[in-house]
């Protein structure tokens, strides 16, 4: 279709009809003349399964082999929000009417000039955006061409993902001002390929919080309606349940067998805390493992990475604190954001490695690491120096802290001594098709964002808890341990296939926080 191959002809094409403005002077067309709504109908994109048939650079492996000035998707973070770019809105070129929305320059031998000047308001603004693909995908979280040109999430292997190439996307009309910092998005645009860095003129911006290759839709098209059908029709009680049993067996064996601790990590990983609004609390959480005796948190990690689409995994010792840039810094002399480790995708999981940690003073640039990651885990919140003042930004991530003690941070809600049963060993090679089963049953219920019903438990919820404080009164359980105990049973009851806490649920919900404080107690932990 041109409107792949060739869509600045047809956007020239669009504007044509106003080419009379020409001959009446002060006369212009239209900012926008319906160019938008053309390709969206034409490319029937309203049904957003039809975006997988339109090129993306994500599904590339040189951006060099995309043909430049054609039609592509781009899924990306927004890393830095630049200044506007002033452009001439339209051209007379040979008597024909030109526009620069959405070009970078004037085709190869035209010769155009300003139509009128800035007085009569030929003058426009775009926003520009400093864009990069998500931060530590996993390898088969990133969509791949299959034979049949379709986009296709492989298997492929766990291991998270660093390398990508960065964009200026531009953006127009009422998306000029519509990113912020740390959002997922996917653009639509007219891809032009220069000498410098590649740049993306968008006509359609898609906003994917929480994105999942297996589920690449917008909330608006992936409701709560849709995402339970989807969920019944896909997964019986018995599908649940044996998915379920692989991912505790997969993140069990590099815990030394710890089932208590791989119930816990799996409650994170489809941990949410707002909804895709923002406006929903659904309950805030972080873990930390402590008393790691496993050698390397890399078997974990790659555990981890077979299961969720983003895993980042960041050691943390005096060296990595003092000498890397931990959160974005402003930089007044480029007029740019420095990105920083923390400035990542909402819903990407973050493992903070605590085993070489040796005691050691922190400098400034230390101290500023550790209250970025403080705030992160603890208040959802990212941390950007303007050096003079700090800016948060809201980013909803789950965080895990892996420590040899307990950790530095103090950031964990949850903190779980490790049991470790017998030695780790690499688990068995898993089926493709059941584990991709199971990343799209975590991923359709990391989406889910409706709170838990917990009427029929209230009683015995607080019963509960009244007990468990007065065992184990040294732990010092207060309200924000009811909240995540409403967060951790939420995530306990969808991974099992509920939408509702039952009392036997609950059972089974207080039987694990309650060996958990055992251990905290056995391990002469302090609050």
């Amino acid at each position: 279709m041109r409107e792949i191959s060739r869509p600045l002809e047809v956007i020239d094409e669009l504007l044509e009809p106003f080419s009379a403005c020409l001959s009446v002077p002060g006369a212009l067309p239209p900012r926008e003349w319906r160019e938008k709504a053309h390709f969206l109908r034409t490319l029937k994109l309203e049904d957003e399964d039809n975006f997988q048939d339109i090129p993306c650079l994500n599904e590339t492996d040189t951006w060099l082999d995309v043909p430049s000035q054609s039609l592509v998707r781009y899924r990306c973070m927004v890393q830095d929000v630049l200044e506007p770019e002033v452009y001439p809105l339209f051209l007379q070129s040979t008597g024909a009417l030109v526009t620069m929305k959405y070009r970078e320059a004037l085709p190869t031998g035209s010769h155009a000039k300003p139509l009128s000047t800035l007085e009569t308001g030929n003058w426009a603004t775009r926003g520009i955006y400093l864009c990069v693909p998500l931060p530590g995908e996993s390898s088969w979280a990133i969509p791949r061409r299959g034979p049949n040109g379709a986009s296709e999430c492989g298997p492929g292997t766990s291991a998270p993902n660093t390398v990508g190439c960065s964009c200026l996307v531009k953006l127009y009309d009422v998306d000029e001002e519509s990113l912020k910092v740390c959002e997922t998005v996917e653009v639509l645009g007219v891809f032009h390929m220069g000498a410098g860095a590649p740049r993306l003129h968008g006509l359609h911006v898609r906003k994917l919080p929480f994105f999942h290759p297996m589920l690449p839709y917008s909330p608006r098209w992936l409701s709560e309606g849709r995402l339970l059908c989807t969920f019944q029709r896909r997964f019986s009680g018995f599908a649940v349940r044996s998915l379920r049993d692989l991912a505790i067996q997969i993140l069990q064996e590099p815990l030394g067998g710890d089932q208590l601790a791989a119930e816990y990590v799996l409650a994170l990983l489809v941990a949410r805390v707002y909804g895709n609004d923002g406006s929903r609390a659904l309950g805030r959480w972080s873990l930390n493992l402590s008393h790691w005796q496993e050698g390397s948190v890399d078997l974990l990690v790659r555990a981890l990475a077979k299961l969720h689409p983003r895993v980042l995994h960041l050691p943390v010792t005096p060296e990595t604190l003092k000498q890397r840039r931990w959160t974005p810094q402003k930089d007044f002399d480029a007029n740019r954001l420095r990105s920083g480790l923390l400035q990542l995708a909402p819903g990407t999981l973050l493992v903070f490695d605590e085993t070489q940690m040796d005691t050691g003073p922190l400098d400034a640039a230390g101290l500023r690491a550790v209250q970025g990651i403080r705030g992160l885990a603890s208040e959802q919140m990212l941390l950007v120096d303007f050096f003079n003042y700090e800016v948060q930004v809201p980013l909803e991530v789950n965080c895990l802290f892996i420590s040899r003690g307990v950790s530095i941070f103090k950031a964990a809600d949850l903190v779980l001594p490790l049991s470790p049963t017998r030695s780790s060993v690499l688990p068995k090679q898993e089926d493709v098709e059941s584990l991709d089963g199971l990343r799209f049953l975590l991923g359709l219920i990391q989406h889910r964002t409706q709170p838990l019903r917990l009427q029929q438990i209230m009683a015995v919820f607080s019963h509960d808890f009244a007990r468990l404080r007065d065992e184990f009164r040294e732990m010092d359980l207060g309200q924000q341990t009811l909240h995540v105990w409403v967060a951790l049973a939420r995530a306990f009851c969808f991974t099992h296939g509920e939408e509702e806490m039952t009392v036997e649920r609950w059972q089974s919900v207080a039987t694990i926080e309650r060996e958990r404080c055992r251990r905290w107690k056995e391990f002469g932990l302090k609050a």
